[in-house]
């Protein structure tokens, strides 16, 4: 049928689309429409009747397929390959079919375009091969990274030239400097004066420059080398954070000039747009720059017409016409300069080319202990995902205290947010730095955003700061400045080479001066008496041994014998002489007591070599007390349905909470009380505006709770809107327990977890707990929530899904337990969403 379709809308290239054509398409997006997975309970009720099309998105599907299959020549694992991705991305996002296949199509006609050199730029048109379309899918690979200007280098000189760019850095020697070959000079020289561009720096300017001059150097490319095209947006136009990489922006320039149509040139647009280095959106103007490799080629352009969120614009070229060396583009009308070991990465987000990056950087000197590098990580390729993305590379083994646990910088009112090695590839947070949601989710303030997790970058700090990125004024600069650091590094060398030599300690020279030279007699003849000194070595107090504590359940207790002490936990007479073993070592007594049996003691002095305890064995018969599932757990889903699915419950539950807003009471009076006069709960209750109400003893209470403070009400009429409140909190711990599982539930977490709910036991497997703990949140979200239903024991809720319910109800939840610890005491505890 596939292959019909095909050869039919071939044979009459210039006809208007039949409807068996237009039936066929769509028959054959039904079939693997069908085949994709999908939660059909989650499908938001407007897109519940596809695969069943209508007929204005039967004409895009069928300009898609003539773009794909008969045009492009596409297979049908393509065509098969590309619904399932539509399919996937109308479920997974707000956007309708006919906006997703619009820009699918943009995106097919963008393929095709091909333009691999700088200076040879060659527009293949007709079918591509399979090899050409593999490539695009991979993405970069049609992209060269290094590119020679024919006119400066001959054939020979670029094979060689090219050789030495790919050469990859040998990791085993380090970052040591050392003396740039003739070659690697005039592939310096052609880099910074524009005959040689490229995609990505080589890795031969590691060997060469410092990092400082790296990225002195890339900043010399930018103020004399490349070529700039400025489109000023209207004053109601903006673009988000998420959509501010050169990718993004550029397939919104592409669907604009799709929508406008023939005010547009799209051959002309879309060759511009491929010959890009990178684009990148200036906040504070509301100007999209767009960056070439060179100025010549921004020239050629900068009459061609572009599109943005359905208004024309013409771009305005930033240079004036070039006169003299390119080492002068520097200067201004005026003739003055122009403004402008173990590593640590932090990837650095939101850093545009409007960020001051020199002053960044002497910001980053002031307040970090140790040396780093910044990098621009941008692939300055058209469909460039990093175009606002640095990386900081800290030598350190570890995260310096300044940046420990600090997700982003204020500078100047905007957020840089910073992803540490440990967030590895969780959902990151453009706006506050938070993981698990995106900035659309994100409710923090400006007064938030400048609290815990951040550092303020004052107004007054920044403008004193001293610009570390100038650029070049020449090539003997460069060639000074590497000259200078080699001399640096020589020198630090060599003191640390002295810092490492055998050297007489103060002790020994002390020695030396108190005793007598060798054949010397005193005045009265006799032998010198030695002189001994005072100073005697210490020897360091051993370090204190950890004790183990038996608990119940087969748990045991590892801890300090103060520690213990301190808690009030009651030790044996041998572990309160460990207590009490200086004092008595300084009494110099020896007191013999009667034998105690023997108590297992750890020596935790180095953890390399302590052997691993094995866990307590559990019989068979108390595991066939425990509700144990022997099934393969199901699949976690993957992070953008989890995402909607979490959104489609707290929908459900606000929606719901809406429905009662007129049959709640009366708000309580709050009455001032100072906090000294509050003894009884009644007088805590009546100071914070609170009431007790009663929630149903049956397996459901923690859930219940939840649903009955979220509406503020008790429910205690309204059995179906608790039910549907219930029932959307449980499945929104299911959810939101999925995402990031691994880094919310240890192997700890879980099996604590499990044994509470007698699911597990301690000394499990870390592959049986992760099989159980999951079957523990499907079966929790599973079971029923109606009042009159009772819940067994294994599928009550815990402080760990507590706390999950906070991270999905984006709240505070503060829990007032009595007795927990038979102790006849309260205890108070409090979950924050994070």
């Amino acid at each position: 049928m596939y292959e019909a379709v095909v050869a039919a809308i071939r044979a009459a290239p210039h006809e208007a689309p039949r409807e068996e054509w237009l039936a066929t398409v769509a028959k054959l997006f039904a079939v693997t429409h069908d085949s994709v997975t999908i939660d059909e309970g989650n499908v938001p009720p407007g897109k519940q009747r596809y695969p069943k099309l209508r007929g204005d998105e039967k004409a895009f599907l069928y300009n898609l397929f003539r773009e794909l299959s008969v045009v492009s020549d596409g297979s049908y694992d393509e065509w098969e390959s590309c619904v399932t991705t539509i399919t996937q991305d109308l479920y997974n996002t707000r956007g309708s079919l006919k906006t997703i296949l619009q820009s699918r199509i943009s995106k097919v006609k963008w393929s095709r375009i091909k333009p691999l050199n700088q200076w040879v730029a060659k527009v293949k048109t007709g079918s591509p091969t399979t090899e050409q379309r593999t490539g695009t899918e991979r993405g970069e690979s049609q992209y060269q990274t290094y590119m020679f200007n024919p006119a400066l280098f001959s054939k020979e000189d670029i094979v060689t030239l090219s050789a030495i760019c790919t050469q990859p850095l040998d990791d085993r020697q380090g970052r040591r400097l050392r003396e740039g070959t003739k070659d690697e000079w005039r592939v310096i020289s052609g880099i910074a004066e524009g005959s040689i561009v490229c995609r990505r720096m080589p890795d031969l300017l590691r060997s060469v420059l410092d990092a400082k001059e790296r990225l002195r150097l890339y900043t010399t490319i930018q103020k004399q080398v490349e070529g700039e095209l400025v489109i000023q947006l209207r004053s109601w136009a903006e673009i988000k954070e998420n959509r501010q990489q050169t990718r993004t922006i550029k397939d919104d320039i592409l669907l604009a000039a799709t929508a406008v149509g023939a005010r547009v040139n799209l051959a002309d647009l879309q060759l511009m747009l491929n010959l890009a280095k990178t684009i990148s959106y200036d906040y504070v103007r509301r100007r999209i720059h767009i960056f070439f490799f060179d100025r010549a080629t921004a020239k050629k352009f900068q009459d061609t017409l572009v599109a943005f969120k359905g208004v024309v614009y013409k771009p305005v070229n930033m240079h004036r016409q070039d006169t003299g060396s390119v080492w002068e583009r520097q200067l201004g009308r005026d003739g003055v300069r122009l403004a402008a070991q173990r590593e640590y990465e932090i990837t650095i987000y939101n850093v545009t080319r409007f960020t001051d990056i020199g002053r960044l950087s002497a910001y980053l000197q002031i307040h970090l202990a140790g040396d780093f590098e910044l990098e621009d990580m941008d692939d300055c390729t058209p469909n460039s995902l990093t175009s606002t993305v640095w990386k900081l590379k800290i030598k350190s083994a570890e995260c310096p205290e300044y940046l420990r646990g600090i997700v982003r910088i204020v500078w100047f009112g905007r957020t840089l947010v910073l992803k540490h090695p440990y967030a590895k590839q969780r959902l990151q947070c453009l706006k506050c730095g938070n993981l698990g949601h995106t900035m659309a989710r994100c409710r923090y303030t400006d007064e938030l955003l400048r609290g815990a997790g951040s550092r303020v970058a004052e107004d007054q700090e920044i403008v004193g700061l001293e610009d570390l990125a100038q650029p070049f004024s020449s090539l003997a600069e460069v060639k000074l400045s590497a000259a200078k650091r080699l001399q640096l590094q020589a020198e630090a060398e060599s003191r640390a080479h002295e810092a490492v030599l055998p050297a007489e300690s103060g002790h020994q020279r002390a020695q030396e001066v108190r005793t007598p030279a060798q054949g010397m007699t005193t005045a009265e003849g006799h032998e010198p008496r030695t002189v001994k000194s005072d100073h005697h070595e210490v020897a360091p107090e051993p370090k204190q041994k950890w004790i183990a504590m038996p608990l119940p359940r087969g748990r045991t207790l590892y801890a300090h014998p103060a520690t213990l002490k301190q808690n009030g936990i009651r030790i044996s007479s041998r572990y309160a002489e460990l207590v009490e073993e200086d004092e008595e070592d300084n009494a110099g007594e020896s007191k013999l007591e009667e034998k105690q049996p023997a108590q297992p003691v750890i020596d935790v002095s180095s953890g390399d070599e302590q052997p691993e305890v094995p866990g307590p064995k559990i019989s068979a018969a108390a595991k066939a007390k425990l509700h144990l599932v022997r099934a393969k757990p199901p699949k976690l889903q993957e992070t953008p349905q989890l995402v909607a699915l979490k959104q489609r419950e707290r929908n459900s539950i606000a929606e719901t909470v809406a429905s009662l807003s007129s049959q709640k009471g009366k708000m309580l009076t709050v009455q001032t009380t100072p906090a000294q006069d509050l003894i009884t709960f009644p007088d805590i209750e009546q100071a914070l505006g609170l009431r007790q109400v009663a929630t149903p003893s049956t397996g459901n209470c923690m859930a219940m709770a939840l649903a009955q403070a979220t509406a503020d009400h008790n429910l205690a009429a309204f059995d179906e809107n608790l039910e549907k409140i219930t029932a959307a909190i449980k499945r929104g711990i299911h959810w939101t327990g999925q995402l990031n599982y691994s880094e919310q539930f240890d192997h700890f977490t879980r099996t604590t977890t499990l044994v509470n709910v007698n699911r597990g036991w301690e000394g499990m497997t870390p592959q049986e707990s992760n099989k159980q703990f999951k079957w523990y949140l499907a079966e929790y979200a599973s079971t029923p929530s109606s009042r009159k239903e009772t819940v067994e024991r294994h599928n009550w809720g815990c402080s760990e899904l507590m706390s999950i319910a906070a991270n999905f109800l984006q709240t505070k939840i503060f829990v007032l337990a009595y007795n927990t610890d038979a102790k006849h005491q309260w205890s108070r505890y409090s979950y924050i969403a994070v």
